[in-house]
């Protein structure tokens, strides 16, 4: 297990698909900075200094050829949470397919790649940087819960170990009890969701991940499986009136990556009709507040009036963004 560091990599995914021919098992490409660095579905993994972007590569043995590979982000996800419960205690937690939590904020993301025999396994981990402000609901640094700056090799090499480790456990047989403690770390688990799998749209009630890796939901009355798929972002019901600082609040939170379900409140004329087309939001007219958070299963606007990042925001500043849709 080789380490190779830079300053700065377009993706570290595709340096090492480039050059794979190059490195051995679990030899592992490190960079500082990537300017094109890439999340699931081709989404732009945007990186700032401090973070820990990397990805190494796991060969396919001939002996392995009734292992499932689609096993592969469980595995790296469980790694990292066992190389960061050395590193620092705390309830971290596993978002099925390929993401890391900690206190139900975004610690790290997984991607895994295959190409030809080869696995490349991408990660980025929020270690010592500092969150953006407009994500900092949805995204948490170690940094933040230890108060201290950590050695971004020393985590990347620990998690590395900690996959090879896993991975002999996993060829060994031992499947069976390593799904016991990724159940255990499940973040999905009991929550209703919203799911996208292909054309396909289900919502529910999380329930385990079973023996194929695949996540199931609970769904009029029914227990559904799923080998893919994606965990739709958390859902608001908003309230919405007639003012244009009403609307601007509404466009901040859809700005703040909230499910925002609009629910009108009071007569709208043509006029007001147009602008809330400009919000590109589903809306509810016929139904009351109440209905639409039954319907949508979501947590109400004015339970929480100082949700971020509106918390964040001056009664000057929302007036100013309010300008859009005068």
């Amino acid at each position: 297990m080789a380490l190779y560091q830079f300053d700065v990599l377009d993706s570290t995914n595709e340096y090492m698909k480039e050059n794979r021919k190059k490195f051995q098992d679990y030899d592992i490409v490190l960079a500082k900075n990537q300017t094109a660095g890439k999340g699931r579905r081709g989404n732009i993994w945007i990186s700032t200094e401090g973070m820990g972007l990397f990805t190494f590569l796991v060969r396919k043995q001939e002996k392995e050829e009734n292992i499932n590979y689609m096993k592969l982000p469980l595995l790296v996800g469980l790694a990292a949470i066992r190389a960061f419960q050395k590193i620092k205690k705390a309830e971290y937690q596993f978002k099925w397919t390929n993401d890391i939590y900690l206190q139900g904020k975004k610690l790290g993301g997984i991607l895994v790649e295959r190409r030809e025999n080869d696995f490349l396994i991408g990660i980025g981990l929020n270690i010592n940087n500092q969150i953006p402000l407009e994500i900092k609901h949805i995204a948490i640094s170690l940094q933040e819960l230890g108060e201290q700056e950590y050695s971004i090799p020393d985590i990347v090499l620990e998690v590395v170990e900690q996959f090879r480790t896993l991975w002999k456990e996993y060829t060994s047989g031992n499947w069976k009890e390593i799904l016991t403690e990724i159940n255990k770390i499940n973040y999905l688990y009991g929550k209703r969701v919203a799911l996208r799998a292909g054309n396909l749209f289900i919502e529910g009630i999380v329930q385990q991940i079973n023996n194929e890796g695949e996540i199931e939901i609970m769904s009029d009355g029914k227990i559904k499986s799923f080998a893919m798929g994606e965990v739709i972002r958390e859902r608001l019901i908003f309230p919405l009136e007639a003012n244009i600082e009403s609307f601007a609040k509404a466009y901040i939170l859809k700005e703040a990556s909230y499910d925002v379900i609009i629910c009108l409140v009071g007569e709208f004329n043509e006029n007001w009709m147009e602008k809330l087309e400009t919000l590109h939001l589903k809306v509810e007219k016929n139904i009351s507040l109440e209905e639409a958070m039954k319907k949508y299963q979501a947590k109400s606007f004015l339970d929480f009036p100082n949700i971020f990042p509106l918390e964040n925001y001056s009664e000057e500043r929302i007036k100013k963004i309010a300008k859009m849709f005068v």
